[in-house]
């Protein structure tokens, strides 16, 4: 099972480290793919994968290829390369969101968890309120 991880910039406390782990052991991904050049979330992956032992694939945002729309192709890239998606998103990053877009557009299955950036609540899949158009 290969497992894609998404997520804000912003988020790389305790909470995150926690889900993350958590998918890891009801997943049991044989491989994690996330962006190689992100801070945040994607950086915990990296860490998570190494520290449980999981193959890696990193993918980078093409600069040469894909000057214009490198973020989106490099989403696609991942996207098409798992057969699930974990997004670990504050609620306001635009690249999370728009890659969440990417993902259910794809009909690839997901986990969903919104974090606050200042506090401990939590907002699952069940509860987003979101215009997928």
């Amino acid at each position: 099972m290969k497992l894609a991880i998404f997520g804000s910039r912003t988020l790389s406390d305790e909470r995150v480290e926690k889900l993350i782990q958590q998918r890891i052991d009801d997943l049991k991904p044989d491989e994690i793919i996330t962006s190689g050049e992100t801070s945040g979330v994607n950086e915990i992956a990296r860490n998570k994968a190494r520290e449980n032992k999981i193959t890696l694939v990193l993918v980078w945002a093409d600069n040469i290829k894909f000057a214009r729309g490198k973020y989106e192709h490099r989403s696609l890239e991942i996207l098409k390369r798992c057969d699930h998606a974990l997004f670990i998103h504050d609620g306001q990053s635009k690249g999370t969101a728009n890659e969440l877009k990417i993902c259910h557009k794809m009909n690839v299955s997901l986990d969903y968890f919104q974090l606050d950036i200042n506090d401990e609540a939590d907002l699952s899949w069940d509860e987003l309120d979101t215009d997928w158009t």
